[in-house]
């Protein structure tokens, strides 16, 4: 991310909502796949890390 500074916590928002999308890429593979329990964490996983993207990109715009 770089050194510290003014846009920092800008750059620290685009690499989570960037880690975040690949998280929502993993699950989604995994939703018709196998153990239930699984797909059950998919789901759970999925459901989380789409909420928080929706809040970093509120907080990027603020």
């Amino acid at each position: 991310m770089g050194p510290a500074g003014s846009t920092y916590d800008l750059r620290f928002i685009d690499g989570m909502v960037e880690h975040h999308t690949g998280a929502l890429r993993m699950s989604e593979d995994v939703f018709n796949i196998g153990a239930p329990g699984v797909g059950a964490l998919a789901n759970s996983i999925w459901d989380e890390q789409a909420r928080e993207i929706k809040a970093m990109r509120e907080w990027r715009k603020a």
